[in-house]
Order: structure tokens, then C-alpha cells, then sequence
């Protein structure tokens, strides 16, 4: 059955997008309401058991929205149901997945430090919906966040797990028995490959 079989009909997902991008904040509210808890969920079964919580599920959900109403806003958007919708923002969400993976790997960031934080609407009264993602949809997006790493060699995959799970440069080189210039040339590598897909 069709997720989304119960909800308002084509016109109506046209009227809120075009609602939406000219800033009514209702309109925003509803589309929002509809994928928020169950884009995070998604998220997090996958994100949360790859890297433990250094990625933060609900903090690159809530950065999805931000980016979705801010193209929508331009009329870049067109659906032909919801279900087009919903693909878009979990396209968006691997997208600010390998966003957030690439900005792990400068220099001047410690992932040993990062703190998960989660953003949401101030004074928002957003009621989330308790909807799970089909075990479809489960397995599609597990499939994308693979696709990245399949763009990596394992050396590289290697480097960048142990490097999101806390490790230094240094204890990296150390546990895997390469020079920390290997390290660093290995991590560039990885942040250039992730910045073209963006």
C-alpha cells in the first residue's frame, strides 16, 4: 500500500508547495509535519549505527527543510504526487549526509569534540507524526550511503570510519600502520571526492 494513499489529494500537494514558497508559514508546517519524523527515522538507522552518533540524524533532517523551502521559495519544484516529495528530501538528506562526512575530514576540525545538536523552528508546536519507512525505503537509502562509500578505496573507507569515530590523525596512522602524510593526503582525497557531489 502506498504510504501516502491517505493523504490530500495532487492539488492540494500543489497548492502547499506553491503556499510554501511564497512563505506561509502553514503551508511549510504541514509539508514539515508530513516527512520530518519519519525522514529521521530513516536517517537514523543507518547514520547512528555507521558512525555512532557523531552524525546527528534530527540535525541534518531539520538542515533538509531549511534547504528544501529555500529552493522551493525559487520555483524549482514540481510534483506529480507526494511520493515525488518524499524521494526529493531523501535525495537531499544523503546529499547533506556526505556534506557533513566531508566536513569531518578538515584539518581544523576534531570530531573527538563535536557535540550532536538538533535544531527545530523556534517557538515551533510542529505535532511530529510517529510513521515508520517502509522496509523498502529502509534498504533504498541504506543502498545510497553505500554508493558514497563505494566511491572510496578501503584504504580511504577505513581512514574515514575510524576518523568519524573519534580518531586522530595520529592514533589513525598508528592503528593502521601508515604515515600521517598518507593520513592527511587520504582524508583530502575523501573531502574532494564528497564536495563534487554536492
Amino acid at each position: 500500500m502506498n504510504h501516502f494513499e491517505s493523504n490530500p489529494e495532487e492539488s492540494i500537494l500543489e497548492t502547499l508547495v506553491q503556499r510554501a514558497s511564497e512563505g506561509a508559514s502553514d503551508a511549510e508546517e504541514r509539508i514539515h509535519r508530513e516527512f520530518v519524523d519519519r525522514l529521521v527515522r530513516l536517517a537514523s538507522q543507518r547514520i547512528n549505527q555507521r558512525f555512532q552518533s557523531k552524525i546527528d540524524p534530527e540535525e541534518i533532517v531539520q538542515s533538509v527543510f531549511v534547504s528544501f523551502f529555500q529552493r522551493n521559495a525559487t520555483g524549482s519544484f514540481q510534483f506529480e504526487d507526494w511520493n515525488d516529495l518524499w524521494c526529493l528530501l531523501v535525495k537531499i538528506t544523503v546529499r547533506k549526509y556526505s556534506t557533513r562526512v566531508s566536513g569531518f575530514m578538515t584539518a581544523k576540525r576534531d570530531i573527538s569534540v563535536e557535540r550532536p545538536t538538533t535544531t527545530r523552528p523556534e517557538g515551533s508546536s510542529i505535532d511530529l507524526r510517529d510513521s515508520e519507512p517502509t522496509p523498502q525505503e529502509v534498504a533504498i537509502f541504506n543502498e545510497s550511503i553505500d554508493q558514497l562509500f563505494d566511491l572510496l578505496s578501503p584504504l580511504q573507507q577505513e581512514i574515514v570510519t575510524l576518523r568519524l569515530q573519534g580518531c586522530s590523525k595520529v592514533e589513525i596512522s598508528q592503528k593502521i600502520g601508515r604515515t600521517e602524510r598518507t593520513i592527511y593526503r587520504s582524508l583530502n582525497q575523501v573531502q574532494s571526492v564528497f564536495e563534487n557531489l554536492q
